[in-house]
């Protein structure tokens, strides 16, 4: 379990080398989940012990633990919109209507594109949730 969380901080630190290095626009965090999940995607992410009880590996508990403490990485970042309450006030309706905009237009753009592509794939016709 410790070689998992060290596994973990090593990529966390290798991705802050990366971003910092290169001038990256992505945090090195991002950075380095991305060589993690490169990392699992090479070495597998299930070991077999036998074919119907796949054994988990560390980094699997330790991603649980993690998964399981989430909200409180939300902390700092709650601290840290409530520390420019200032600026919020001032660029507020702003921000909302960015962020709700954005969004409104990724959701129309997702749907645009699978009906385009589903088109082109030939597959018309109704499509059932």
């Amino acid at each position: 379990m410790i070689a998992a969380i060290g596994l973990v901080l090593a990529c966390q630190l290798l991705g802050e080398i990366v971003s910092r290095s290169l001038v990256l626009p992505v945090p090195g965090p991002v950075v380095g989940l991305l060589v993690l999940l490169l990392a699992l995607f090479v070495v597998g992410t299930r070991s077999k012990v036998s074919e119907d009880r796949p054994k988990a590996l560390p980094i699997e508990r330790v991603s649980d633990v993690l998964l399981g403490s989430l909200g409180l990485f939300f902390v700092p970042a709650t601290v840290g919109v409530i520390q420019t309450a200032d600026v919020l006030s001032l660029y507020g309706g702003g921000l909302l209507l960015a962020v709700a905009g954005s969004t409104i237009l990724a959701l129309v753009s997702t749907v645009m594109v699978f009906i385009g592509l589903s088109c082109l794939m030939g597959h018309s016709g109704e499509y059932h949730v």
